[in-house]
């Protein structure tokens, strides 16, 4: 009973921590302490910064030749059963798809290891069961990303190729967006594309945000008072014509991220837009070299990929980080990660609050219930089986079953709004993942301490 006590006040813990931080960023953010863009430049300083450091410093102590890999045969079980289980559903109703595959399997198992998982593994469990969270993430970013992110290229490529076998045409010639008295000009966005900035006229009046195309669009009239720039995902668009248009297909989404990136420039608060993209001519197919080439720039030289590969060669070597200047500075950097992280999701909370409303939708609202359902339910329960299955230790039993009970990480959520599928779905996801974990969590803690008493002070 005293462990069980100690368990639950340690979750309570933990819980507590992620509601204070993300109390505090809804404040900065009401009080205007905060922008756009200073919450986009802490969410990159979160994914290129701190998440790198964290895999630098944590990886390079865990002992791989004392590893039970077994562990790693756990995580990768759960995510395989979870791809191989949603093909056969969506194959038996007649609606499988790529995107339907990734959006939920996805979903389902990539928890928020990093930012909530390590804390919360460390707080039950003590910190020489860290490497259990640490194992599940590295699970994810070495092989459920690439393999995520390589059939949503070959998605994007099947669009790509479909388009062009319709006989959709190249871009308009010249594109014109207005906002009040303010103007851009675009000219021949092909050429723009080999000459940059240089085929682009526009006042300097125009600061917001712009997403552009011609191609495979609908048309709606406007109300006044609706934003003229849509800025935030899933529809960004245009006025043209006195009309919002908007992209109807990922490929056109990529094109329009391609030009905005050369329009506008690199200090937008965007972090979806592909630089590799630029290298992919504008109206033609995606071939399999170029698929290769994006999957091999944004997986493998991710500095998070090369943190974690650059980590486990210095632990095989029985080697350490130089404590003088680079163990420090990389340490402070990674204890940065939980807190920064969690500032973001309350910064942008009461943005993403009002998409609630779109659960009105009935089916919107099933197919988010379903994923939850997944992610938070029959994930918890499918792991307890796998860890009765492969005979772990009861400390290695609890973390994992505790980490399969986290919410969905964001590099889903960012995945699917790089190649613009299930945006709205994933977004609900992501925020009602974290409302259902906090008063779920308790609960599942309770059950796994039943099931396995751990030694580990607590």
């Amino acid at each position: 009973m005293t462990n069980l006590l100690a368990v639950v006040i340690s979750v309570l813990e933990v819980e507590a921590q992620i509601i204070l931080i993300v109390l505090v960023g809804i404040l900065s953010s009401s009080l205007k302490l905060i922008g756009r863009k200073g919450i986009y430049a802490l969410n990159r300083f979160s994914t290129y910064i701190s998440a790198p450091a964290v895999f630098l410093v944590r990886l390079s102590k865990v002992d791989y030749y004392s590893l039970d890999y077994k562990i790693l045969g756990a995580f990768l079980c759960v995510r395989i059963i979870y791809w191989l289980f949603f093909t056969f559903i969506l194959v038996i109703s007649d609606r499988f798809s790529l995107v339907k595959l990734f959006s939920y399997a996805a979903s389902a198992t990539w928890g928020n290891d990093i930012v909530i998982g390590i804390p919360l593994v460390v707080s039950v469990l003590g910190e020489d069961a860290e490497y259990i969270a640490l194992a599940s993430s590295l699970v994810d970013r070495l092989l459920t990303l690439p393999f995520a992110w390589g059939i949503m290229e070959i998605f994007r490529y099947k669009q790509e190729k479909k388009r062009k076998e319709c006989g959709y045409g190249d871009y308009a010639k010249e594109i014109t967006l207005e906002e009040s008295q303010s103007e851009a000009r675009i000219n021949s966005p092909e050429k723009t594309l080999k000459d940059g900035k240089q085929s682009i006229e526009m006042q300097p009046t125009v600061t917001k945000r712009i997403h552009f195309t011609d191609i495979e669009v609908h048309h709606r009239p406007i109300d006044k008072e609706e934003e003229v720039f849509m800025d935030l995902p899933p529809s960004p668009g245009i006025i043209k014509n006195n009309n919002l248009i908007r992209p109807q297909s990922p490929q056109d989404e990529m094109k329009v991220r391609t030009l905005l990136d050369l329009y506008m420039g690199e200090e937008e608060e965007t972090d979806i837009v592909s630089k590799e993209i630029e290298e992919i001519p504008i109206c033609e197919s995606v071939p399999i070299k170029i698929i290769a080439k994006i999957l091999f720039k944004r997986v493998a030289l991710h500095p998070l990929i090369i943190a974690a590969v650059l980590a486990v060669i210095i632990s095989l070597c029985h080697a350490e980080l130089p404590s003088v200047i680079i163990a420090p500075t990389a340490e402070a950097f990674s204890n940065c990660i939980t807190g920064v992280s969690l500032f973001i999701v309350g910064a942008t909370l009461p943005e993403r609050l009002k998409s609630l409303s779109d659960l009105k939708d009935k089916e919107l609202l099933f197919n988010v219930g379903i994923r939850l359902l997944f992610k938070h339910i029959v994930s918890f329960l499918l792991t307890i089986g796998f860890a009765y299955l492969f005979g772990f230790s009861n400390t290695v039993c609890v973390g994992i079953c505790l980490i399969s009970a986290l919410p969905m990480a964001r590099t889903v959520f960012g995945i699917a709004t790089e190649f613009n599928v299930y945006v709205k779905e994933l977004s609900l996801v992501l925020l009602l993942g974290l409302l259902v974990f906090i008063p779920l969590l308790p609960a599942q803690a309770v059950l796994v301490a039943l099931l396995w008493p751990t030694e580990t002070p607590i």
